[in-house]
Formats: structure tokens, C-alpha cells, sequence
């Protein structure tokens, strides 16, 4: 609501609404009414089929209940009611507009159709997106499709040569990717081997008791069947009676898939066999019992008792209910029985057709005729047929049967259950005490023929239709393009060892074959299957490191972000000179791959430059440096860290062998030499000056070497922190433990406690020699930024990720990436399950002596500029602003490490990664050097008139700060509730349905906070209030776009945000997102054309003509619109995935934007540099008096310019006499201004020294 007016605006479907938020921001669905007449194919008229009105009578069962004789909706802010509107196009309400539903909070129930998702399910799974598209889905087609035709018998290839590499830019995705495509294959060949078995058994279909061995006959898996045993047992050449053994557990593992996959609408993606008609339920007795008119007659309404088709319908209605709502007694569903069936199957099968350790196995429902009592309700799982529930809607359709009021219908059910149950097709069920409910008897059902099989029916889903056909053709024939088929990820998140058993798979020549057999018991013991796979998902940073000459096709599931990106992807097949095949997925959404889609030769035969590297930045100088001075130790370090440090006394030290050597008289003489040589070469190999932060290069080196032994010990507090937390976690879980009468529920969780921590240990302890460890002494110092490291990210934070086996493994993020993706509560996607961010690692020195509190930190943030301080300061560093009435973001903290849990696995029903909706707020500081800014400034002017300042440095400290879920109540409230001793985050309201964490007695907030180093470009304009913030959003995703094409750069590997927030941008903060930096912002300020080009591609990029002759004249009138250009903005020019939260600002007609961006693409940038000339010689005297180097940059005051100005002190000085009206203003703004004597020597105003003594 604005100004008490109601608008409609669009939002990310993954940002859950929550419950009770405030009236002014409700977040919902809008959906169309019932409308008077709709498009028909039997001619125009009303939809019946739209159900909800608003009326009592027409919400869910579950949103009703009995009130003094009547009935009631529920008193549940939970359930909030939908509200009619009319809404027209601009989203504003009110007028002759469309009438529209408003439903507040997430998506409960359809209210043309009244379905009810389940409350666990994402909103996401709920709805399809009329403009989305599967990433994921085209991938696991596309790479299906082409191994399946590698398998096929004309393709003429050898079989291990028959295999894809794919490539994606996230190593979650590559998880996500191959959790998709195993889980798709495994759910076809399943559905393709169901419809074998029912087309084989003809029109007497099968019945329950063969379920499983006619799905393993279907299938070819039959242990006599030698050829198929390496596709499902785990030990193909296993004896007799082994292998009898795994064919049985296969059966009834199998009889249970049957089962559950005839459930209702649970795979929202793929179409099920009954859905698409290829299989249809056959109810034995059904006919029968239609056909007896007396016993029904006496239940029934007289319409529908005379009538056998109604009263067949009726029967019809609640057993298909029973079957796919699983209420069926059939041991295939008994969870107790389940549990032995699940174990031995992981000792006999492989995956995917074992049944997984951490699967939630499926049990049976029951069918219950009245509601559950509210306090009974989630005990045992039912669905209910009551009058007002889906099924009694359904049933109350039928002619006969509209007019039942509620005790007749009641009176009806119980009277057809009970008839069915004499008849043996139902069988009752005590639910509770005072509940009994209904189930299918499974020997009732029969799987038969559906009627899409027969030529010239009418078909479903046409591909899926063909798929299943053809999978049930192939098994007819023997075989299957699908036996064998399996990926796997391989990204910096696996193991070394993982990757490398996945290699010798990949390629699988001779050699490799041989190193399988010699490792085969580690990797089965891993869970790692040891058979030939055929299809890998990699990072692209992931080098496989080894020869695959036989490599025919590389799927790329985006366009690379250039050709030199291009060439070393797709240069992976035919090395050996064979002809390859590369398949790129461009998406329709993705501006990156839509612009090189219509530019293919740019990317196929592009000019591959050389990659951009700021090989100035100073964090990447020093940790050379570093390794320079390591070297010159002579030290070899152990690759176990445990040997470099004494666990054996507190805090972990170095060991003193070890500080001996680094604090040997002469150690910082020797290594400077080859210190100042390496440093000599950086600076030989660039152009122009030193950077402004590294001043002397004699005493750069000094400084370095000196602290080196500091800086080397520092960089082993991360490990500190992670073997203190694992070893606390250990005594704890110990403790507990001897705890007399503990709940086996705690008893359990303990246990697994102690197995967690006791798996970290000994993760942390072992280098194992290989620099394939994240623990690997020489890789963990690279990551800690101690020494150079090129593959892997600097500072991460760390995730531990419980695995199978008692096993598991840290992941790594780079910290601008973990603060969201390793976030409170959210899901990290690694080998084939989706894992939950349960706990925050907290260190002991952050937590108060009780334990109930935390060390945290406020901070102050300028609301001009959006720089940050951690202290209170009088003005801001950066633009020199007043900062005496800003409220701090309080209680802020580091988070370096967190732990996860199991949450689900992944399946094709995953198409993208959940997320959640987090209000990231990006701040930055700039770096210092004895109390002066290590920054270079400069003007942005076009035609005399300054429009931007510039100010950029190397290495600014960028932070980025978690302020909360985006849809929180109170947007005044920052961070997250968390457990002070456990680390435990707290359960938000969103996430109801999934198992509780751990109950957290007094939990206390934080706002989560990390920093890293950034090369940074601030563009502050001028007069930011003549700016509309569509022109503000605009200009900055234009600049954006244009450097990344003008400088060849990936999408996301330069950023922006606008500061100091988005609904009050005053500038623009640009940074360098990699590791290291690109070097490209500080082309931006030392080439006074180098902005101007940037703005000149982005108007290209934004559909315009003539982009020459507006610059030229100054007005962008004279733009015109390219042929078939968007109206405000599209994925083409300047609308991404990442700056959706500004898409209804983004406006590429706004003349304002057209405008700046003709004035940027015209002017140029005008250095500030330090005071020369006459003013120099009084730098030297300021040095002598003890003040701090004056910043680079003079300011002016009434039109007067003074040269000296330190702005953190407020203080400015000018060789000339400080004017009246300059002093007046300069006391407005807080400003102390001196005029300095005529001639240098005459020393310093005794007022100017004074201002800088503490």
C-alpha cells in the first residue's frame, strides 16, 4: 500500500512470504476470477469448473470448522483469506478492471480447483512458470538423448568412448545437474519397465504380488541374466545364492517404487504413466459391484442407483482416491517392514536402485470419512472424504449426487466402505481410539493397458509418451539405452580422491581399469560405484588434470562468458583429431547467452584475448612475497598441519622447531634480496606509476619480511578455530552421553554428534600428502591468503557436510557467495542431496564467560556515500559528510564456518536451486596508510560541468552485511535468532513441515557479516537528486553490461550495487568480483576515455541507432530504436537474473538515462592529484610537525580552493586568506579551514597542529 492506495507489484517466488506481516507490504498471489464466460471448445459460456465464489462453502475443509450448530472459517492468521479485486494492467486497483483473487501468504490452495499442495512443499513445485524455462530438464534431455544414441547399435562407437562432459559456471549447479539427470533416468527406465510388465501381462494386467518380479523381468535384471548384473547388484560376479538374494531384494525394493509412483501428482515435471493414459487402474469386483443395484439402491440416491454408470463412477472415485492418496494395505508400504528391506538392499544393489540411508521412506495413509480433531491432526498420516474435501467434491459432481447435504453424504460413504469391505475391496483401519479409517486391498487393484497405447488414441505429453514407448520397446528387445547411464559431479566441493576414482571411470581405457581394481574396496567403501561413467558435470575452474583424447562431446549448459572461456571447454573433445561435437544451452533469460546466440562466430571464432589480471593488487603482491620469504626459510612443512603445530598446548602454537627457523637472526637481510627482485618484475611488467599503497618499494619489502613470521602464524587461527570447535563439539557429545536415562531420540542425536565431530577431526588432521586436501598444510596457506593460489578462493568460509558412512567433507565458498548460499537456513546441493545451513561455528573468544551472550560488533553507515565505520566518527571518510545522526546496524558478526544437516534428495523435480530470499546490503571502506586514503581520485566532466567523482582503490575493504529474510515482518529488525552456545540457527516460520532443530532456550540475534579485499570504483554524481531512481537503476546495469562486453568479462565478474541503499542511490560502488582482480576499474580512472567507451557499448547493447550522431550532438533525441527493440528493458540488453529486485525500475526509454549516458559516452576523466608546485614544499613541513599526509584531492568553500584538506579531521588549509564567506561556509558543514603563512618556512599556524593532537 502507497500513500493508502493499493499496488501490485511482481516478486521472486522464492522469497516465501511470511505470516502476519504488516498491512503496507503483503506479499501474495493475484490470480483471475472466476470469469462470466471463457473460450470453450464446445462453444462460449460459463467456467464450471471454477469452484471457489468466497463463499464458506467453497474453502478447503481444513479452513472450516463447526460452530454453534453451524459452521465457521477458523480464527488462523495462518490461513488468510483471499480477497476480490480488480486490478488493471499498470497494477493499481480499483476502476472496471479485471477482477482478480488476492491471496495473501504463500499458496495454499487453488481456487479454481480447490487442490491443496502439501504444506512441506516448496513454492516453487507449487505453480509452473508461464515465462520460465528448465535449465536443468534441457540439460538432462539434451546429454540423454545423445548417450542414448551413443548406445544405440548403429552409432558405431566404442563403448568407452560412449560418454559427455558437461560443463555449468556453479559448482551447485553441477550437483543440482547431476542429482537431476540420474534421478530422471532412474524415474524413466522404472516407468519405461512398468509399462513392459503391464503390456507383456496384456489386458489381464498385473496384480500386486507382481509388482516387483515382473518389473525385474521387465527390466532384463534377473540373475541369470549375466550381461545386466554390472547395471544393478554391487557385486556382479557375486555366487548363486548371493545373487538370488539381490534379485529378491531388488523385487521388493521395486514392488515399494510401484507403489509410491502411482501416488498422486507427486512428480510435477514429469508425467506419470496414469496421467498420460499408458496405464490405467483395473479395481477387481468394481463391475461386480456396479452391477448390484439392490445393495446400492439402499445406499445410493434413487438418480444415481438407477443409473449403473453413476453408481460404477461413485465406486470409481474413492478407490482410485485410496490408491493415489497410498492407503493401501500391502506390505509394500509398511515402514516397520520397509527397514530390513532398505538395509540389505545397500548390501546387495547399487544406486540408484538400493534405497538410500538418508531416504524418507514413504508409508501408507489411510482414507478417514470425517475431519481429524485438531489436536490429532499430523499424528498418522490420512486424507480425508469428508463432505467439503476434494474427494467428496469430486464425488458430488456426478448428476445423482449434487444436492447431498452433509449428514446424507456421511450416511452414504460410510454405507458404499462398508458394502466394499464385504465385497473384500476395502479393508478398515483403526487410526485412533476414536477414528477408524479405510484401506485399498492391494490384491483389488490390477495395473492394465491404458487406451493411449492403442494407434489413433489421442496422447498426453508427447515426449514423455514417446520416452516411456521407447524404453518398454528397447526392454522387449533386451536392452536398454539407459542401462548405465550415470553422472556425477566434479568440482572443487569433491574430494581429491573422488575426483580422481571419477576420472579413471571417465575415461576408463586400460590403465584406468587397472587402477579401479587395485582401489576397489576403497571406493566401494566410499559409496563411489566402480563401473564406466559416462557423463560428468564439472566446474570450469575444475581441471580434470588427466589425457581424454577419446572425448567426442562437451555439453555446455551456458554459452561461456568468451571465446577464450569457449576454446578451453569445448577444446576437451576430439584432441585426438576426431570430428567433436559441442552443444551449448543458450537460455532464453540469460542476456549473456541471447546476445552470443545471435553472435555465435563472436564466441565459435572469436579473438581470444588475454585474460584481465590486476597483477598490482596488493593482497596478490604480498602473498607472493610471502611465498618468496618461505622459500628463503628453507622450511619444509609437513603436509599434516597437526606436525606444524603443538596440539599439545593451549591455543595450538607453532612449533618451536618451526619458530625457531622463522625467527633466526638474518632472516628478514636474506630474504629481501629475492623479495625486492620478484617485486622489481611485478613492477617492470606495468605501465605507469607504483601503486599509491606500497610507497617505498625498499620499505614495502622490510615490512613484508618482518611481519611474515606474524602474518604465517595468523594465517593457522582458521584451523585453530575449526579443531577447537570439532574437539568442544566431541567433549560435549561425550558428555552428554553418560547421561543416566537419556531419551533414545537424544541418545541418537548424540551419537551422531560424536561420529560428526570425530569425522571433522580427522579431517583436519590429515594433509594426506596431496594438495587435493583443503587441509594440506602449503594448500591451506593459499587459501588463507598466505601464499598465492590460483584455483581455489581466498578466505572462504567453510561448510561441513555430513556425508555417507560416518563420512563427510568441508565445502568452500568464497565469502560474498557463502554470506547468501551458506546463509541460516539455507540449502547447499552436493552429491545428490540438498543439505540445510543448521549451525554457525562459533569460536570460543566470541562468546561471553556464561555463554549467553556474543561478542558482536555495530557499525555506522554513511547515508550520503554508503561507506562503513566501526566506530563513531564525526564525518565520513570517504565523501567527507556529516555522520552525527546515523543509527548503526547493530550487533554484527564474523561468520567463518558453518555446519549443515540432511535435508532431501535431489530429483527432477528440481529445476533450479532453492534460495533463500536474503536483504544483502553491501558497504565498503577505503583503505589507509599513516592516517592518509590510499585512493586515487578524479572528476567525470562533460563539456566544463562535473557529473561524477571517482574515487578508486586497490584492495578496499568491501563487506557485505545478511540484514535478514527480504519478506521479514519488521524491516527495522535486523539478522537472525541464534543459539549463543550451540551455534544453532533458529527455525524461521517459513519452513514449516520439516523435522524441528534443536530447541534453543535463549537465543540472541546477530547480523551475519563478511569482508574481502575488492579493487572498488565509487561513482558518486553530483546531484544525486536530480536523478529519478529509474534512471539511476538504469544507468548503473547499462555501465555494468557495458564493461563486462567492452572488456570481454564474465557477467557476474564485475558487480555493482548502488549506495547507500537501493531506494535512496546516491552512487554507485563497482568492484572487482574475482580473486585478485581484473585490472579493469583503474582503466576507468587513469584513461580519461576509457569510461566513455564503456557508456558508448552500452547504448549499443540498449536496441539503439545512431549512437554516434547523439554523441556527437549531444542529445539523445537523436537515438533511434533498432529494429524489433524491447519497450523499458529485456534479457538482450539490460535486464539479468541478478538484478531482478530492480526490474520495474530499469527503463531503457528514460530520456534522463538516454541523456547521462550520451554525457558520459562525450566526456572524459580529469585526475586529482596530490598537491605539486608551490604547494609541495609544505608537505615536507607537515611530515616534520607530525601531521598526516593531506588527502589527494583539494576542496573548495564559497569558491575558494584549498589545496590541504584532511577530511576524517574536518580540517583544510590555503596559502591565501581564508575569505568570509568561505569561513561561514565552512562552518556550516563542520569544517576548521587556516590560511598558511607566505613562505613555508615560517612554520605552521599553532591552530592546525593542535587540530591533530590527541
Amino acid at each position: 500500500t502507497r500513500s493508502g492506495e493499493k499496488i501490485f507489484l511482481p516478486r521472486n517466488i522464492d522469497d516465501t512470504p511470511i505470516e502476519d506481516q504488516d498491512q503496507d507490504n503483503v506479499a501474495g498471489y493475484l490470480t483471475p476470477t472466476r470469469q462470466p464466460t471463457v473460450p470453450r471448445t464446445s462453444g462460449d459460456g460459463p467456467d464450471t469448473d471454477y469452484l471457489f465464489t468466497g463463499e464458506l462453502d467453497t474453502f478447503p475443509e481444513d479452513w472450516r470448522e463447526e460452530h454453534k450448530g453451524g459452521e465457521r472459517l477458523r480464527i488462523n492468521p495462518k490461513n488468510q483469506v483471499p480477497e476480490q479485486l480488480t486490478v488493471g494492467p499498470d497494477g493499481r486497483c480499483g476502476g472496471t478492471d479485471a477482477s482478480f483473487w488476492f491471496i495473501p501468504g504463500r499458496w495454499r490452495f487453488c481456487p479454481r480447483c480447490l487442490d491443496q499442495p502439501h504444506s512441506t512443499m516448496w513454492e516453487r513445485s507449487k505453480l509452473m512458470g508461464l515465462s520460465g524455462e528448465g535449465r536443468s530438464s534441457a540439460t538432462t534431455l539434451l546429454v540423454a538423448t545423445a548417450l542414448g544414441w551413443m548406445n544405440g547399435e548403429t552409432s558405431g562407437i566404442a563403448p568407452e568412448k560412449r560418454k559427455l562432459l558437461g560443463f555449468t559456471d556453479n559448482r551447485q549447479d553441477a550437483a543440482l545437474q547431476a542429482g537431476h539427470f540420474n534421478d530422471f533416468l532412474f524415474v524413466s527406465l522404472l516407468r519405461g519397465a512398468t509399462l513392459r510388465a503391464v503390456l507383456d501381462a496384456g489386458d489381464d494386467g498385473i496384480s500386486e504380488d507382481e509388482f516387483g518380479l515382473g518389473l525385474v523381468k521387465a527390466l532384463g535384471f534377473t540373475a541369470a541374466n549375466k550381461a545386466a548384473r554390472i547395471h544393478w547388484m554391487l557385486e556382479p560376479d557375486a555366487g548363486a545364492v548371493m545373487r538370488e538374494n539381490a534379485q529378491r531384494s531388488l523385487a521388493k525394493v521395486l514392488a515399494h517404487r510401484v507403489w509410491t509412483d502411482l501416488r498422486r501428482g507427486w512428480r510435477y515435471t514429469n508425467p506419470s504413466l496414469a496421467v498420460l493414459k499408458l496405464v490405467d487402474f483395473r479395481f477387481v469386483g468394481l463391475e461386480d459391484v456396479a452391477d448390484d443395484g439392490e445393495s446400492l439402491g439402499a445406499i445410493l440416491p434413487r438418480q444415481v442407483a438407477d443409473d449403473r454408470e453413476q453408481r460404477k463412477q461413485v465406486l470409481q472415485i474413492i478407490l482410485t482416491a485410496l490408491l493415489e492418496g497410498l492407503a493401501v494395505n500391502t506390505e509394500a508400504l509398511e515402514l516397520a517392514a520397509l527397514d530390513p528391506v532398505a538395509q540389505q538392499s545397500r548390501n546387495l544393489l547399487r544406486a540408484p536402485w538400493a534405497m538410500d540411508e538418508k531416504e524418507k521412506l514413504r508409508g501408507r495413509n489411510a482414507l478417514i470419512l470425517k475431519p481429524r480433531r485438531r489436536d490429532r491432526r499430523g499424528e498418522q498420516p490420512v486424507i480425508c472424504a469428508s463432505h467439503p474435501s476434494r474427494i467428496g467434491r469430486a464425488i458430488r459432481k456426478i448428476p445423482g449426487m449434487k444436492n447431498l447435504n452433509k449428514d446424507d453424504y456421511a450416511q452414504v460413504m460410510a454405507g458404499l466402505m462398508e458394502l466394499m469391505s464385504r465385497e473384500g475391496l476395502v479393508s478398515a483401519w483403526e487410526v485412533e481410539d476414536d477414528l477408524h479409517g479405510w484401506h485399498l486391498s492391494p490384491a483389488a487393484l490390477k495395473l492394465v493397458p491404458g487406451e493411449a497405447v492403442r494407434p489413433g488414441e489421442p496422447r498426453g505429453n508427447r515426449y514423455f509418451h514417446d520416452l516411456y514407448q521407447t524404453i518398454a520397446a528397447d526392454l522387449k528387445q533386451g536392452h536398454s539405452t539407459y542401462w548405465g547411464l550415470e553422472s556425477r559431479e566434479h568440482t572443487a566441493q569433491v574430494t581429491q580422491k573422488q575426483r580422481e576414482w571419477r576420472e579413471w571411470r571417465f575415461r576408463y581405457e586400460e590403465d584406468d581399469r587397472k587402477k579401479i581394481g587395485e582401489n576397489r574396496a576403497d571406493i566401494k567403501a566410499a559409496g563411489e560405484p566402480d563401473q564406466f561413467l559416462p557423463s560428468l558435470f564439472c566446474s570450469p575452474t575444475m581441471e580434470l588434470g588427466v589425457d581424454i583424447s577419446a572425448l567426442n562431446t562437451v555439453y555446455l549448459r551456458n554459452v561461456p562468458p568468451t571465446p577464450a572461456n569457449y576454446a578451453q571447454r569445448a577444446g576437451r573433445a576430439g584432441r585426438s583429431g576426431q570430428t567433436a561435437v559441442i552443444m551449448a544451452y543458450c537460455a532464453a533469460q540469460s542476456p549473456h547467452d541471447q546476445y552470443f546466440f545471435k553472435r555465435r562466430n563472436a564466441m565459435v571464432a572469436g579473438v581470444v584475448r588475454p585474460p584481465a589480471l590486476d597483477i598490482t593488487n596488493e593482497e596478490l603482491v604480498r602473498s607472493h612475497l610471502h611465498a618468496v620469504w618461505l622459500a628463503q626459510t628453507k622450511l619444509a612443512l609437513s603436509p599434516d598441519i597437526p606436525q606444524v603445530l603443538d596440539l599439545s598446548k593451549v591455543n595450538f602454537p607453532l612449533k618451536q622447531e618451526i619458530l625457531d627457523v622463522i625467527q633466526r637472526e638474518r632472516l628478514v637481510e636474506d630474504a629481501q634480496v629475492p623479495m625486492r627482485q620478484v617485486l622489481d618484475q611485478i613492477l617492470d611488467s606495468v605501465d605507469g606509476p607504483r601503486p599509491l599503497w606500497m610507497g617505498n618499494p625498499d620499505n614495502f619489502v622490510r615490512t613484508i619480511a618482518e611481519g611474515a613470521p606474524e602474518m604465517f602464524n595468523h594465517a593457522f587461527d582458521r584451523w585453530r578455530q575449526l579443531y577447537n570447535a570439532a574437539r568442544t563439539q566431541l567433549q560435549e557429545a561425550n558428555a552428554r552421553s553418560e547421561t543416566p536415562g537419556l531419551a533414545s531420540k537424544d541418545r541418537r542425536t548424540t551419537k551422531a554428534a560424536q561420529a560428526q565431530a570425530n569425522n571433522q577431526i580427522d579431517l583436519l588432521e590429515k594433509g594426506k600428502a596431496s594438495n587435493g586436501s583443503d587441509f594440506y598444510s602449503y594448500r591451506y596457506l593459499a587459501t588463507e591468503g598466505f601464499l598465492p593460489g590460483y584455483n581455489f578462493p581466498r578466505l572462504p568460509l567453510y561448510a561441513f557436510i555430513p556425508g555417507e558412512k560416518k563420512t563427510g567433507s568441508f565445502l568452500q565458498r568464497a565469502r560474498f557467495l557463502a554470506i547468501s548460499e551458506f546463509g541460516p537456513r539455507s540449502l547447499i546441493y552436493h552429491e545428490g542431496r540438498a543439505y540445510r545451513v543448521t549451525k554457525a561455528k562459533l569460536p570460543p573468544e566470541v562468546r561471553t564467560s556464561d555463554g549467553s551472550e556474543l561478542a558482536t560488533r555495530d557499525i555506522f553507515i554513511c547515508s550520503h556515500c554508503g561507506a562503513c565505520h566501526e566506530n563513531e566518527v564525526e564525518c565520513c571518510h570517504a565523501c567527507g559528510q556529516s555522520m552525527a545522526n546515523e543509527l548503526p546496524v547493530q550487533r554484527t558478526l564474523r561468520i567463518d564456518n558453518v555446519e549443515a544437516a540432511p535435508a532431501t534428495r535431489i530429483t527432477a523435480n528440481d529445476e533450479e536451486r532453492i534460495r533463500q530470499g536474503f536483504d544483502i546490503q553491501t558497504v565498503f571502506s577505503w583503505p589507509r596508510r599513516q592516517d592518509r586514503l590510499q585512493i586515487t581520485e578524479a572528476d567525470f566532466r562533460c563539456g566544463g560541468i562535473t557529473i561524477l567523482t571517482l574515487q578508486y582503490a586497490n584492495s578496499a575493504e568491501i563487506s557485505r552485511i545478511n540484514k535478514g529474510l527480504k519478506r521479514r515482518k519488521n524491516q527495522t529488525v535486523f539478522g537472525f535468532n541464534i543459539d549463543p552456545q550451540s551455534g544453532y540457527w533458529v527455525k524461521s516460520k517459513v519452513e514449516k513441515g520439516e523435522e524441528e532443530s534443536p530447541e534453543v532456550s535463549r537465543p540472541v540475534r546477530i547480523v551475519p557479516i563478511v569482508r574481502e579485499r575488492k579493487n572498488a570504483l565509487l561513482m558518486r554524481f553530483c546531484e544525486p537528486e536530480d536523478y529519478a531512481p529509474e534512471t539511476m537503476a538504469t544507468v548503473q546495469h547499462a555501465l555494468v553490461r557495458g564493461i563486462a562486453v567492452a572488456f570481454q568479462l564474465e557477467e557476474g565478474e564485475v558487480l555493482s550495487e548502488p549506495l547507500p541503499e537501493r531506494n535512496n542511490c546516491r552512487a554507485i560502488l563497482t568492484y572487482e568480483a574475482t580473486e585478485g582482480g581484473a585490472g579493469v576499474l583503474s582503466q576507468l580512472v587513469e584513461d580519461p576515455q576509457a569510461l566513455g567507451r564503456v557508456a558508448r557499448k552500452a547504448l549499443d547493447l540498449m536496441h539503439f541507432g545512431n549512437v554516434n550522431e547523439a554523441i556527437a550532438a549531444g542529445d539523445e533525441s537523436h537515438l533511434a530504436d533498432q529494429e524489433n527493440a524491447c519497450v523499458r528493458g529485456c534479457y538482450h540488453c539490460l535486464l539479468s537474473y541478478s538484478n531482478q529486485p530492480d526490474h520495474e525500475l530499469i527503463d531503457r526509454t528514460s530520456q534522463q538515462a538516454r541523456q547521462l549516458l550520451v554525457d558520459l559516452a562525450r566526456g572524459k576523466v580529469v585526475l586529482n592529484s596530490t598537491p605539486s608546485g608551490p604547494c609541495s614544499p609544505w608537505l615536507a613541513v607537515f611530515n616534520e610537525a607530525g601531521l598526516p599526509t593531506p588527502d589527494s584531492k583539494p576542496i573548495t568553500m564559497a569558491d575558494q580552493v584549498f589545496p590541504f584538506a584532511w577530511r576524517s579531521h574536518l580540517v583544510a588549509a590555503a596559502m591565501d586568506a581564508v575569505t568570509d564567506t568561505a569561513q561561514e561556509r565552512g562552518h556550516t558543514k563542520g569544517w576548521t579551514l587556516f590560511a598558511l603563512p607566505a613562505a613555508s618556512d615560517e612554520g605552521l599556524p599553532s591552530g592546525l597542529t593542535a587540530m591533530f593532537k590527541t
